[in-house]
C-alpha cells in the first residue's frame, strides 16, 4: 500500500514539475531564443537542398544577396534614397539572406565550416598578431 502511494505521489510531482516548465517556458516565451549552431544549420541546408541544390545557381543567390545588403548600406549612409525605412531590420534579413546561401553552398560540398572558420581565425590571429583567436575567446566564456 504504501508503495503504491508513493508511486502515485512520484507521477504527481513529476506532472507538477512538467506543468511548471512548460507555464514557465510559456510565461518567457519572449524573453527565450533559440540558438543554433553551425552544424545544425549545415545539416539543416544539406537537407532541404541535397536533391536540387546547384551550387552555382546557389552562387547567383549569393551575389544577388550581397548586393542587397550593399543597397541598403548605401541607404544607411546616405548615398541612396531612403523613406522611412527599417534599414537595421532590412540590413539584418538581407545578411541571413547571405549566411543562408553561403553555408548551403558549403553543406553541398561537404565542407565542415565549423572547423574551417576556427583554423581560418587561428592563421588571421597569427597573421595579424591578434590578442587570442576565436577558440582561445570562447575558452574564456
Amino acid at each position: 500500500m504504501l508503495i503504491v502511494v508513493l508511486k502515485q505521489f512520484e507521477i504527481i510531482a513529476k506532472a507538477i514539475i512538467n506543468m511548471k516548465k512548460i507555464y514557465y517556458r510559456n510565461w518567457n516565451l519572449e524573453r527565450y531564443t533559440m540558438k543554433i549552431n553551425i552544424t545544425d544549420y549545415e545539416d539543416y541546408l544539406f537537407n532541404h537542398y541535397k536533391n536540387h541544390g546547384i551550387d552555382t545557381s546557389l552562387f547567383m543567390k549569393l551575389v544577388e544577396e550581397v548586393g542587397e545588403v550593399a543597397e541598403v548600406l548605401n541607404k544607411r549612409d546616405g548615398r541612396k534614397a531612403s523613406i522611412n525605412e527599417d534599414l537595421k531590420s532590412q540590413l539584418a534579413n538581407e545578411l541571413v539572406d547571405v549566411i543562408h546561401y553561403a553555408f548551403a553552398i558549403a553543406s553541398l560540398n561537404q565542407i565542415n565550416l565549423n572547423d574551417v572558420i576556427l583554423e581560418k581565425d587561428k592563421k588571421a590571429s597569427i597573421k595579424y598578431h591578434h590578442e587570442r583567436n576565436l577558440e582561445q575567446f570562447m575558452s574564456e566564456r
